[in-house]
């Protein structure tokens, strides 16, 4: 007989991490993409599912995880937090926050693996660089890439959807946004954005 169920594309993204706060001038890491999960799953038609959408981060916050149908996308690393005599880590999260100096500020690490049937996608933060870096900061993690001094991790492109891009932190001069905003980290000492779940069925419909 006719099957009563569809294949749909899935694309689920967490929220992403809140940039780390700084103070004397001191460089802070960006935050870091929510972790994006993509591929296809069989559903019913009729049936109800929960799905849960992570929110982004305050300032020095993790994003929060997005779940639908036994797929977790885990929220994006907060950036390092800075300050006189302070040098916190970037947060581990999705895609891994900024870290600020390489004396202390280490960077956060990609947690994001595969979930549910789905293909995951997560990125480490990077380094501000040494002590006498004035004046720079760390990128949190992307989707599509890591982070790097004054570079944020770049988005990556799924389904024909951009999304998880990485944050700058306070010091630094370039924000690579996706085209979505969805799980964004985020930048110059700013939360970031909320995840999303985009699942495009037959006929390319989007719900």
């Amino acid at each position: 007989g006719a099957s009563n169920t569809i294949s749909v594309t899935v694309i689920l993204v967490a929220g992403g991490g809140g940039s780390g706060s700084t103070a004397s001038g001191r460089p802070s890491g960006g935050g870091g993409a929510g972790g994006v999960l993509h591929g296809t799953m069989t559903l019913t038609p009729g049936s109800s599912y929960s799905v849960t959408i992570g929110g982004g981060g305050g300032t020095n916050g993790n994003g929060g995880n997005s779940t639908f149908n036994g797929a977790t996308a885990i929220g994006g690393g907060a950036g390092c937090r800075t300050g006189d005599g302070v040098y916190d880590t970037g947060s581990n999260g999705g895609s891994g926050g900024g870290g600020g100096v390489t004396n202390g500020g280490s960077p956060g690490s990609a947690t994001q693996g595969n979930s549910g049937g789905l293909t995951g996608y997560g990125n480490n933060g990077g380094y501000a660089g040494t002590a006498t870096h004035v004046g720079h900061s760390g990128g949190g993690g992307g989707a599509g890439s890591a982070g790097a001094r004054n570079s944020p991790g770049s988005a990556r492109t799924l389904s024909g959807y951009n999304v998880g891009a990485g944050g700058n932190g306070t010091a630094g001069t370039v924000y690579i946004s996706s085209t979505t905003g969805y799980g964004d980290g985020g930048d110059n000492g700013g939360g970031g954005n909320a995840g999303a779940l985009i699942a495009i069925g037959p006929n390319n419909t989007v719900t």
